[in-house]
């Protein structure tokens, strides 16, 4: 019997919104980053898409049935060929310029350049290795998950020490990202975890703290390292609280259908949605102080499902023309 993984499309349509509202946020209201709207959504909405990929890698890796060689093939075409497409291609057209910089153009560091892309691709090939590790292991169930766990935990403990190691923060965030690639994919795998974290004692916990998070984070660093840090670890534990109550969210309780299918849509093209440079404010404009927080959230959340939805249209237009839709969007 199939199982139905609607809420799965339905919380990427989520977290793709919140992604276009927050690029709203930042350029067109007078606190920008630190709007305090922005800093909820910029806390959990990219951990959220990695542990969503973590559960779709495993749901759909399909290594074991067609190989290790198909599985690597289709990640390239799926991520790196719209990566490349998207950064020595596309720049030529929107800023009528192109940078000789190769390094420039590639560079996803600091998240540039169309960074969820390559990044994903590398968790992909790290998800791989674990894979073929986990295999050549022949152990009970018990011990595999076990394994299973440390490693994940050696990769993303050795990715977080080297970005300690030398102060650059942005290493650091990728290995919480990857910690969540590997939580989805854990989740997914290991009934007894999913059950554990579904209970309603979990959830209300998770909930509550993930509120109080809400309320401090971040703390103005100001280059003091124990703050850095301190706010590291907290966007470290708010990364997984928000995984576990928006699953439990979107999994507990019914939307409305419209909401559903909205959600549910935009989730299936949610890498059309992210890729597409969907512009319907003027870059000079800013939100007047005059209007209050709430109706600058209205406006932004209004914007942003127009966008989506035009997002959407375009790309189910260039769907329509395959070697179009193979360089975009990675889609044969």
């Amino acid at each position: 019997m199939k199982q139905n993984f609607n809420y799965i499309d339905e919380m990427k349509g989520f977290t793709i919104l919140l992604v276009v509202m927050g690029h709203l946020f930042i350029p067109h209201t007078l606190l920008g980053t630190n709007y305090p709207c922005n800093t909820i959504i910029y806390s959990f909405h990219m951990p959220l898409f990695f542990f969503l990929s973590g559960y779709l890698m495993e749901l759909n890796n399909n290594i074991a049935q067609k190989g290790i060689s198909f599985f690597v093939q289709k990640k390239i075409y799926s991520l790196v060929v719209p990566f490349l497409f998207w950064a020595l291609v596309v720049p030529i057209f929107l800023k009528n310029t192109y940078s000789r910089d190769l390094f420039v153009r590639l560079n996803f560091l600091d998240n540039r350049s169309y960074w969820f892309l390559p990044t994903l691709f590398i968790f992909m090939l790290l998800y791989l290795c674990k894979y073929l590790i986990l295999k050549k292991i022949n152990s009970t169930h018990e011990r595999n998950v076990k394994i299973d766990y440390l490693i994940s935990i050696a990769i993303v403990s050795a990715i977080a020490i080297m970005g300690i190691a030398v102060q650059e923060y942005t290493i650091v965030v990728y290995g919480i990202y990857l910690a969540m690639f590997f939580f989805g994919d854990a989740f997914y795998k290991y009934d007894e975890l999913r059950l554990f974290l579904i209970q309603k004692s979990v959830f209300g916990i998770c909930a509550a703290l993930l509120c109080l998070l809400w309320k401090f984070f971040p703390l103005e660093a100001n280059h003091i390292a124990w703050r850095s840090m301190l706010n590291l670890i907290s966007y470290f534990i708010t990364a997984f609280a928000s995984a576990i109550v928006f699953y439990n969210l979107f999994t507990k309780f019914l939307l409305p259908p419209f909401i559903k299918h909205y959600f549910s849509e935009m989730g299936k093209m949610s890498l059309v949605i992210y890729l597409i440079p969907i512009i319907l404010l003027n870059e000079s404009f800013v939100f007047p102080e005059w209007m209050t927080y709430t109706l600058i959230n209205i406006s932004v959340l209004t914007l942003g499902i127009l966008q989506t939805i035009i997002s959407y249209v375009i790309g189910r237009i260039v769907y329509e023309i395959p070697y179009l839709r193979f360089a975009m969007f990675g889609k044969r």
